[in-house]
């Protein structure tokens, strides 16, 4: 059975002792189903009120407390719905400023642009003070540096949006990400374009070369290197042209342009 009820109708103290023996209060403490004293008026006490889980004035109150009334009932169960519907609708409102609040955090892309806009025009004013090779090695590592700590910085901030968006239903949910998707890819896109302006190929572009040792394909960085060397390749923007050098005695010959590689779609030549 779900339920014990032990009932009897008022009576003398005699007639109710038997409710008061030892052996009936331990078998009522030790139950282990839910268990009603409905023994006697409601002025009678007995020992099994004591130890029972709960105590009716009369056997008829002990059956009303087993079975609850069905209009109670489905009025509780209502106000449980309507409970959690409040809920539901404060979490919701709750997930949907914090996301808000999240984009907003991420900044304006044209803003983020027009710095780095101003960043490269400055970068540029100083490289024609400088060596085009020493300049382009940091602006690389540079460069490289700061794509680590964007990859790290959009992965945390979308562990941080996972935890906060896992209570927001399906739909809404998609929507989010679709449009977080499209601001992440302008911002790489913008990202890629500065990359590209940032490469060996525009300082080329404006005039510079670079010598290769026509054997193992190196960098020659001085006259003094370019001594021992029987031909040479220099690189333009265009293609590389081989030479040699210039010996006493000897007329020098013309060489093709050799034209420069082919570069993969989306990637930046190669430095070194």
């Amino acid at each position: 059975p779900d339920l014990l009820i032990v009932a009897r109708g008022g009576g003398s103290i005699e007639d109710l002792w038997s409710f008061n023996e030892e052996i009936v209060a331990r078998a009522v403490a030790d139950s282990t189903i839910p268990l009603i004293s409905a023994v006697g008026h409601e002025t009678d006490t007995t020992l099994i009120d004591h130890v029972s889980d709960r105590r009716a004035p009369t056997p008829t109150a002990a059956a009303e407390m087993a079975v609850p009334v069905r209009n109670e009932l489905a009025t509780g169960l209502r106000a449980l719905g309507e409970r959690q519907m409040h809920a539901f609708d404060r979490m919701l409102t709750h997930a949907a400023r914090h996301v808000e609040g999240l984009a907003r955090g991420l900044g304006e892309p044209r803003m983020l642009l027009d710095l780095a806009t101003q960043r490269l025009d400055d970068l540029g004013e100083r490289l024609r003070l400088r060596s085009p090779l020493l300049v382009l090695e940091e602006r690389r590592e540079r460069v490289d540096q700061r794509m680590k700590r964007i990859a790290e910085i959009v992965a945390d901030r979308l562990r941080h949006s996972e935890r906060s968006l896992s209570a927001i239903p399906e739909t809404r949910l998609a929507a989010l990400a679709e449009r977080r998707i499209a601001d992440d890819a302008k911002r790489l896109e913008a990202l890629s374009k500065l990359l590209e302006s940032l490469g060996h190929r525009r300082v080329l572009e404006r005039g510079y070369a670079l010598v290769h040792r026509t054997a193992d394909d190196t960098l020659i960085a001085s006259s003094e290197a370019a001594a021992g060397e029987t031909a040479m390749e220099i690189e333009f923007h265009d293609g590389r042209l081989r030479v040699e050098p210039l010996r006493e005695g000897r007329e020098p010959r013309a060489r093709g342009v050799k034209p420069r590689p082919a570069e993969k779609p989306g990637e930046q030549g190669r430095l070194l």
